[in-house]
Protein backbone atom coordinates (compact mmCIF):
# COMPACT_ATOMS: atom_id res chain seq x y z
CA UNK A 1 0.00 0.00 0.00
CA UNK A 2 0.84 3.23 -0.71
CA UNK A 3 2.52 6.12 1.56
CA UNK A 4 -0.18 8.95 1.73
CA UNK A 5 2.62 11.02 1.41
CA UNK A 6 3.99 9.38 -2.05
CA UNK A 7 0.02 8.93 -3.47
CA UNK A 8 -0.10 12.60 -2.75
CA UNK A 9 3.12 13.45 -4.68
CA UNK A 10 1.86 11.37 -7.46
CA UNK A 11 -1.64 13.27 -7.82
CA UNK A 12 0.44 17.14 -7.46
CA UNK A 13 2.75 15.55 -10.26
CA UNK A 14 -0.51 14.74 -12.68
CA UNK A 15 -2.47 17.96 -11.90
CA UNK A 16 1.14 19.72 -12.48
CA UNK A 17 1.42 17.81 -15.60
CA UNK A 18 -2.26 18.45 -16.82
CA UNK A 19 -1.87 22.33 -15.71
CA UNK A 20 1.22 22.76 -17.61
CA UNK A 21 -0.27 21.51 -20.94
CA UNK A 22 -3.09 24.01 -20.61
CA UNK A 23 -0.98 26.52 -19.96
CA UNK A 24 1.52 26.22 -22.67
CA UNK A 25 -1.12 25.81 -25.04
CA UNK A 26 -3.53 28.90 -23.74
CA UNK A 27 -0.15 30.70 -24.22
CA UNK A 28 0.95 29.73 -27.59
CA UNK A 29 -2.77 30.26 -28.59
CA UNK A 30 -2.73 33.49 -27.33
CA UNK A 31 0.55 34.48 -29.02
CA UNK A 32 -0.66 33.32 -31.97
CA UNK A 33 -3.88 35.23 -31.69
CA UNK A 34 -2.07 38.60 -30.82
CA UNK A 35 0.15 38.35 -33.48
CA UNK A 36 -2.80 37.60 -36.01
CA UNK A 37 -5.41 40.15 -34.81
CA UNK A 38 -2.79 43.07 -34.38
CA UNK A 39 -2.09 43.11 -38.30
CA UNK A 40 -5.47 43.38 -38.99
CA UNK A 41 -6.77 45.90 -36.31
CA UNK A 42 -5.81 49.12 -35.15
CA UNK A 43 -3.93 49.92 -31.74
CA UNK A 44 -7.09 52.28 -31.22
CA UNK A 45 -9.08 49.15 -31.93
CA UNK A 46 -7.21 46.68 -29.58
CA UNK A 47 -7.26 49.88 -27.35
CA UNK A 48 -11.08 49.83 -26.71
CA UNK A 49 -11.32 45.40 -26.35
CA UNK A 50 -8.61 46.21 -23.95
CA UNK A 51 -10.95 48.64 -21.87
CA UNK A 52 -14.09 46.66 -22.34
CA UNK A 53 -12.44 43.42 -20.74
CA UNK A 54 -10.98 45.65 -18.44
CA UNK A 55 -14.23 46.97 -17.01
CA UNK A 56 -15.10 43.30 -16.52
CA UNK A 57 -12.02 42.35 -14.80
CA UNK A 58 -13.03 45.40 -12.66
CA UNK A 59 -15.78 44.92 -11.77
CA UNK A 60 -15.21 40.76 -10.93
CA UNK A 61 -12.41 41.45 -9.17
CA UNK A 62 -14.38 44.35 -6.51
CA UNK A 63 -17.42 41.43 -6.60
CA UNK A 64 -15.43 38.34 -5.71
CA UNK A 65 -16.41 36.21 -2.92
CA UNK A 66 -13.78 33.14 -2.77
CA UNK A 67 -16.88 31.01 -2.46
CA UNK A 68 -14.79 28.30 -4.47
CA UNK A 69 -11.38 28.81 -3.09
CA UNK A 70 -13.26 28.21 0.40
CA UNK A 71 -14.85 25.11 -0.43
CA UNK A 72 -11.78 23.82 -2.25
CA UNK A 73 -10.24 24.28 1.60
CA UNK A 74 -13.59 22.78 3.62
CA UNK A 75 -12.63 19.26 4.69
CA UNK A 76 -15.53 18.11 3.12
CA UNK A 77 -18.66 19.53 0.86
CA UNK A 78 -21.90 18.10 1.06
CA UNK A 79 -24.45 18.44 -2.05
CA UNK A 80 -26.46 20.84 -0.27
CA UNK A 81 -23.15 23.08 0.70
CA UNK A 82 -22.33 22.81 -3.38
CA UNK A 83 -25.53 23.73 -4.37
CA UNK A 84 -25.53 27.14 -2.05
CA UNK A 85 -21.90 28.04 -2.87
CA UNK A 86 -22.89 27.70 -6.42
CA UNK A 87 -26.15 29.82 -6.78
CA UNK A 88 -24.42 32.26 -4.68
CA UNK A 89 -22.10 32.44 -7.38
CA UNK A 90 -24.66 32.31 -9.76
CA UNK A 91 -26.42 35.20 -8.35
CA UNK A 92 -23.05 37.63 -7.97
CA UNK A 93 -22.62 36.98 -11.66
CA UNK A 94 -26.33 37.57 -12.23
CA UNK A 95 -25.88 40.99 -10.54
CA UNK A 96 -22.42 41.59 -12.00
CA UNK A 97 -23.58 41.76 -15.76
CA UNK A 98 -26.93 43.58 -14.48
CA UNK A 99 -24.13 46.30 -13.10
CA UNK A 100 -21.91 46.60 -16.13
CA UNK A 101 -25.21 46.70 -18.90
CA UNK A 102 -25.96 49.80 -16.42
CA UNK A 103 -22.98 51.30 -15.88
CA UNK A 104 -21.44 50.83 -19.67
CA UNK A 105 -22.14 54.09 -20.58
CA UNK A 106 -20.54 55.80 -17.83
CA UNK A 107 -17.51 54.32 -18.61
CA UNK A 108 -17.65 55.05 -22.28
CA UNK A 109 -18.22 58.56 -21.43
CA UNK A 110 -15.19 58.53 -19.05
CA UNK A 111 -12.75 57.26 -21.79
CA UNK A 112 -14.53 59.67 -24.15
CA UNK A 113 -15.16 56.32 -26.83
CA UNK A 114 -19.64 55.83 -26.88
CA UNK A 115 -18.60 52.38 -28.63
CA UNK A 116 -17.38 50.96 -25.71
CA UNK A 117 -21.10 50.74 -24.39
CA UNK A 118 -22.01 48.70 -26.48
CA UNK A 119 -18.95 46.03 -26.49
CA UNK A 120 -18.62 46.79 -22.67
CA UNK A 121 -22.56 45.14 -22.91
CA UNK A 122 -21.85 41.90 -24.97
CA UNK A 123 -18.80 40.72 -22.99
CA UNK A 124 -21.26 41.34 -19.53
CA UNK A 125 -22.98 37.67 -20.68
CA UNK A 126 -19.37 36.05 -19.83
CA UNK A 127 -19.99 36.19 -15.97
CA UNK A 128 -23.13 34.52 -16.26
CA UNK A 129 -21.86 31.59 -18.58
CA UNK A 130 -18.83 30.95 -16.71
CA UNK A 131 -20.99 30.46 -13.37
CA UNK A 132 -23.25 28.20 -15.10
CA UNK A 133 -20.35 25.62 -15.49
CA UNK A 134 -20.94 21.99 -14.01
CA UNK A 135 -20.40 22.69 -10.08
CA UNK A 136 -18.43 19.07 -9.91
CA UNK A 137 -15.83 21.19 -11.04
CA UNK A 138 -14.61 21.85 -7.17
CA UNK A 139 -15.08 18.38 -5.86
CA UNK A 140 -12.44 17.43 -8.86
CA UNK A 141 -10.14 20.40 -7.59
CA UNK A 142 -10.48 19.34 -4.00
CA UNK A 143 -8.81 16.11 -5.27
CA UNK A 144 -6.04 17.32 -7.52
CA UNK A 145 -8.33 16.14 -10.23
CA UNK A 146 -7.23 18.43 -12.80
CA UNK A 147 -7.57 16.48 -16.28
CA UNK A 148 -11.55 17.40 -17.10
CA UNK A 149 -10.68 21.25 -16.31
CA UNK A 150 -7.64 21.67 -18.16
CA UNK A 151 -9.76 19.77 -21.56
CA UNK A 152 -12.50 21.88 -20.79
CA UNK A 153 -10.44 25.42 -20.80
CA UNK A 154 -8.25 24.19 -23.55
CA UNK A 155 -11.70 23.83 -25.50
CA UNK A 156 -12.72 27.11 -24.59
CA UNK A 157 -9.16 28.10 -25.50
CA UNK A 158 -9.20 26.83 -29.14
CA UNK A 159 -12.59 28.10 -29.49
CA UNK A 160 -11.54 31.61 -28.55
CA UNK A 161 -8.76 31.41 -31.50
CA UNK A 162 -10.53 30.44 -34.19
CA UNK A 163 -13.49 32.42 -33.73
CA UNK A 164 -11.14 35.67 -33.17
CA UNK A 165 -9.17 35.06 -35.79
CA UNK A 166 -11.73 33.88 -38.29
CA UNK A 167 -14.38 36.98 -37.82
CA UNK A 168 -11.52 39.60 -37.22
CA UNK A 169 -10.51 38.37 -41.38
CA UNK A 170 -14.16 39.23 -42.00
CA UNK A 171 -15.36 41.96 -40.10
CA UNK A 172 -12.07 44.18 -39.52
CA UNK A 173 -13.78 44.72 -36.00
CA UNK A 174 -13.05 44.62 -32.25
CA UNK A 175 -16.59 43.16 -32.40
CA UNK A 176 -14.85 40.17 -33.63
CA UNK A 177 -12.84 39.15 -30.14
CA UNK A 178 -15.63 40.74 -27.78
CA UNK A 179 -17.66 37.94 -29.46
CA UNK A 180 -14.74 35.19 -29.27
CA UNK A 181 -14.53 35.89 -25.61
CA UNK A 182 -17.94 35.39 -25.16
CA UNK A 183 -18.18 32.35 -27.19
CA UNK A 184 -15.31 30.74 -25.43
CA UNK A 185 -17.23 30.62 -22.29
CA UNK A 186 -20.23 29.14 -23.41
CA UNK A 187 -17.51 26.57 -24.92
CA UNK A 188 -16.34 25.92 -21.57
CA UNK A 189 -19.59 25.51 -19.23
CA UNK A 190 -20.87 23.04 -22.14
CA UNK A 191 -18.30 20.92 -22.37
CA UNK A 192 -18.07 21.01 -18.66
CA UNK A 193 -20.99 19.04 -18.72
CA UNK A 194 -19.76 16.59 -21.11
CA UNK A 195 -16.42 16.23 -19.88
CA UNK A 196 -17.92 15.71 -16.16
CA UNK A 197 -20.72 14.16 -14.36
CA UNK A 198 -24.09 15.50 -13.50
CA UNK A 199 -23.37 16.91 -10.43
CA UNK A 200 -25.30 15.94 -7.33
CA UNK A 201 -27.62 19.06 -5.92
CA UNK A 202 -29.55 19.42 -3.24
CA UNK A 203 -31.82 22.07 -1.63
CA UNK A 204 -29.12 24.53 -0.25
CA UNK A 205 -27.89 25.33 3.18
CA UNK A 206 -27.44 29.22 3.38
CA UNK A 207 -26.56 28.55 7.20
CA UNK A 208 -23.07 27.83 6.17
CA UNK A 209 -22.52 30.26 3.48
CA UNK A 210 -21.81 33.28 6.15
CA UNK A 211 -18.57 30.97 6.89
CA UNK A 212 -18.01 31.09 3.60
CA UNK A 213 -17.96 34.78 2.62
CA UNK A 214 -15.93 35.29 5.84
CA UNK A 215 -13.17 33.06 4.50
CA UNK A 216 -13.97 35.00 1.06
CA UNK A 217 -12.76 38.40 2.09
CA UNK A 218 -9.28 37.68 2.43
CA UNK A 219 -9.25 36.52 -1.29
CA UNK A 220 -11.06 39.63 -2.13
CA UNK A 221 -8.24 41.84 -0.38
CA UNK A 222 -6.02 39.89 -2.22
CA UNK A 223 -7.17 39.66 -5.43
CA UNK A 224 -8.26 43.89 -5.41
CA UNK A 225 -4.75 45.00 -4.37
CA UNK A 226 -2.90 42.33 -7.32
CA UNK A 227 -5.91 44.12 -9.67
CA UNK A 228 -4.72 47.76 -8.61
CA UNK A 229 -1.00 47.00 -9.17
CA UNK A 230 -1.18 45.48 -12.69
CA UNK A 231 -4.26 46.80 -14.44
CA UNK A 232 -4.18 50.63 -12.64
CA UNK A 233 -1.54 52.01 -14.67
CA UNK A 234 -3.68 51.30 -18.28
CA UNK A 235 -6.62 53.05 -16.32
CA UNK A 236 -4.64 56.37 -16.20
CA UNK A 237 -2.92 56.11 -19.43
CA UNK A 238 -6.33 55.35 -21.48
CA UNK A 239 -7.88 58.30 -19.87
CA UNK A 240 -4.92 61.04 -19.86
CA UNK A 241 -3.38 59.67 -23.23
CA UNK A 242 -6.18 57.98 -25.12
CA UNK A 243 -7.00 54.32 -25.75
CA UNK A 244 -4.48 54.28 -28.62
CA UNK A 245 -1.89 54.23 -26.88
CA UNK A 246 -2.70 50.90 -24.25
CA UNK A 247 -3.61 49.07 -27.55
CA UNK A 248 -0.61 46.77 -27.94
CA UNK A 249 -0.78 43.31 -28.83
CA UNK A 250 0.83 42.57 -24.86
CA UNK A 251 -3.39 43.55 -24.18
CA UNK A 252 -4.37 40.51 -25.91
CA UNK A 253 -1.72 38.02 -24.46
CA UNK A 254 -2.52 39.87 -21.08
CA UNK A 255 -5.51 38.60 -20.98
CA UNK A 256 -5.15 35.01 -22.15
CA UNK A 257 -2.21 35.07 -19.05
CA UNK A 258 -4.79 36.18 -16.54
CA UNK A 259 -7.09 33.65 -17.85
CA UNK A 260 -4.79 31.12 -16.37
CA UNK A 261 -4.65 32.11 -12.60
CA UNK A 262 -8.01 30.11 -12.26
CA UNK A 263 -6.54 26.41 -12.64
CA UNK A 264 -3.29 27.68 -10.75
CA UNK A 265 -5.45 29.18 -7.98
CA UNK A 266 -7.45 25.61 -7.77
CA UNK A 267 -4.03 23.79 -7.74
CA UNK A 268 -2.78 25.85 -4.52
CA UNK A 269 -6.21 25.66 -2.71
CA UNK A 270 -6.27 21.86 -3.34
CA UNK A 271 -2.69 21.36 -1.88
CA UNK A 272 -3.61 23.70 0.79
CA UNK A 273 -6.62 21.81 1.68
CA UNK A 274 -4.15 18.20 1.33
Amino acid sequence: MDHPQQHLTRKSLKAGAWLTAYRGFARLSGLIKAVVVARLLTPSQIGVFGFASLALNLFETFSETGIESALIQKKSVSPSLLTAGWLLGLLRSLALSLLLIFIAPFVAAFFDNPDLTFYIRLISLTPILRNLRNPQLILLKKKLAFAQESLMRGLGAAVEIVIAITLTLMWRNVLALVVSIVAAAAAETISSYLLIARPRLARPNFSQIKGLLNFGKWVWSGSTLSFIVNQGDDIVVGKLLGLGLVGFPKKLVGEYLRSLDGPKAGARDGLLHH
